[in-house]
């Protein structure tokens, strides 16, 4: 699918808030495939995860690459270039504004003992 999935708004602490799901992909082999994306609004935290192929997310600080795995947040507006075979999700989330910050992939098994062990 390509584009908004569902919308829904709710108060947090008197604040409402406005929220969007977004679902693109390269995958499908109905009609063209799909391979530019953006959310255009101006204001807002844009969450990003990226479960299968590669993307390049542009935002006002420039040029990130996603993999499959990845993920992160930015500032609205955001755009994605997705290569053939990508599958990804969005949420865009207002009035918030991020922290910049991306991370993945996520390690199957972590390298801290002390974590791994607890009980």
């Amino acid at each position: 699918y390509f584009g908004p999935l569902a919308s829904f708004e709710d108060e947090v602490g008197g604040l409402l808030r406005r929220s969007t799901l977004y679902g693109f992909e390269t995958l499908s082999k109905r009609g063209d495939p799909h391979p530019a994306a953006e959310i255009p609004r101006g204001t807002g935290a844009v969450f990003v995860y990226v479960s299968l192929g590669r993307v390049m997310l542009v935002d006002q600080h420039g040029t990130m690459e996603l993999r499959a795995g990845h993920y992160g947040v930015t500032k609205a507006p955001v755009s994605f270039q997705l290569a053939d075979a990508t599958r990804m999700v969005a949420i865009h989330s207002e009035p918030f504004t991020p922290l910049r910050s991306f991370g993945g992939p996520i390690e199957a098994k972590g390298r801290l003992r002390y974590v791994d062990g607890c009980p």
